[in-house]
């Protein structure tokens, strides 16, 4: 038996609400299906959020990251929980051992740039940022923050040279 939401939960319309049951529970099914990689397990993470259902989605990504270490999205969606939950240990943990399994993972080193930063730890984001900026140059996001790390370490003018470089690469 898979849950189900009702249309109060989304003000989905009563005429509207078997048609979403059936497409919701079809989703649930697949998940369910698709649990053995680790994709699937944090699908279910994913809807378990939504469902509010935290301590499930917190199950879901531990063993999605158990079934396969190298997805580096059971990591950052795991991470995420813990730092709602006001868990800094626990992010910098969990963050630390996805770059571990997955050291060329550019959204790996950006969360943890951004877990260090959130921390008012510049000085050990800004190399996880520049790592991240360099795993994958064409995410101008992570060139965008490294700059700004840059900037907020007290280095303007470093910062300004490093976003005319960045600048040059992008058009």
């Amino acid at each position: 038996s898979f849950p189900t939401r009702r249309s109060s939960d989304l003000d989905i319309s009563v005429t509207d609400q078997r048609l979403f049951d059936k497409a919701f529970k079809a989703l649930m099914y697949t998940n369910a299906i698709s649990s053995w990689r680790g994709e699937g397990l944090a699908n279910q993470g994913i809807l378990a959020i939504e469902m509010n259902k935290i301590t499930e989605a917190e199950k879901s990504f531990k063993n999605a990251i158990k079934i396969e270490p190298y997805f580096e999205t059971g990591y950052i969606n795991l991470a995420d929980i813990y730092r709602a939950q006001q868990k800094p240990f626990q992010v910098g943990s969990i963050l630390a051992k996805g770059i571990k399994n997955n050291p060329k993972s550019a959204a790996l080193h950006y969360s943890f740039g951004l877990h260090f930063t959130r921390q008012k730890k510049i000085e050990k984001a800004l190399p996880l940022f520049k790592k991240s900026m360099m795993l994958q140059p064409s995410n101008q996001q992570y060139a965008y923050t490294f700059v700004l790390a840059i900037d907020g370490s007290g280095q303007s003018r470093k910062a300004l040279d490093k976003l005319k470089n960045v600048m040059v690469n992008y058009q």
